[in-house]
């Protein structure tokens, strides 16, 4: 739970436990969960589209909004009761599925129109690269270059779908990136020159009051003291005049 709250509100206000590891495996899981979801939104949209309940525009907004008071909401998190923390950590989880609406908002009209029929797309590609194959290695005879241009465009084909997933995996592995290092350095900023300040002016507020309170302690004993001892010698000599 330490290592899920670091992740969140980030390394500026996380615990040791989540500043002394490594995130990038996170990142990845992260990236890869987003991968498949919009694999889903590709192939059956049906499925994804009653929970996208915040449309463009709006979920952009909300996004940078969200960017923006993460700072504020960080800076008083572990002062919140255990209670609360969950509904502040759901808000945080909302801003990552922020980040996904926007990057399905502008991914999904790259998309080619004939993604409903892949299985015949993919096909059609290969016979393009196998033939494309076969006829660059005529050179070597129509048998040896017939399975020479098999094995090529079946590679071929294969590598392009391994780029075409790493570009899905990345895009928003750096999209993550972004937002991770905006909120740092928006959570460095307002640390630095408004949350330190402030709670260092209470503190001398504090320090100031009880040097006050000490030094009026003080001369209430002095004074408690000087008018004792004149008392004290008086009730002395009343004493000797006494039978």
């Amino acid at each position: 739970m330490d290592y899920l709250e670091g992740f969140f509100i980030g390394p500026i206000w996380g615990d040791t436990d989540y500043k002394n590891r490594r995130h990038f495996g996170s990142h990845i899981i992260l990236s890869f969960l987003m991968l498949l979801l919009f694999i889903v939104a590709i192939i059956r949209p049906a499925l994804l589209r009653p929970f996208i309940f915040v449309s463009y525009p709006s979920s952009l907004v909300f996004l940078i909004l969200l960017v923006l008071l993460t700072p504020l909401f960080s800076s008083f998190y572990y002062r919140l009761p255990g209670a609360v923390r969950p509904l502040l950590i759901l808000l945080y989880l909302f801003k990552y599925i922020l980040l996904f609406y926007v990057l399905l908002h502008f991914l999904l009209p790259l998309v080619p129109e004939r993604i409903d029929n892949l299985s015949e797309l993919v096909f059609e590609r290969m016979d393009n690269h196998i033939a494309a194959a076969i006829e660059f290695f005529e050179f070597a005879g129509s048998l040896f270059g017939m399975i020479l241009g098999i094995v090529a465009g079946g590679l071929w084909i294969v590598l392009e779908m391994l780029i075409l997933v790493m570009a899905l995996l990345v895009v928003p592995l750096l999209s993550l990136g972004l937002m991770k290092g905006t909120q740092y350095l928006l959570d460095f900023s307002y640390k630095k020159l408004i949350f330190d300040p402030v709670m260092e002016g209470r503190r001398r507020k504090r320090r100031t009051a009880g040097i006050r309170s000490s030094t009026i302690r003080e001369k209430e004993s002095i004074s408690d003291t000087r008018f004792s001892r004149p008392l004290r010698v008086e009730n002395a000599e009343d004493s000797e005049d006494l039978p």
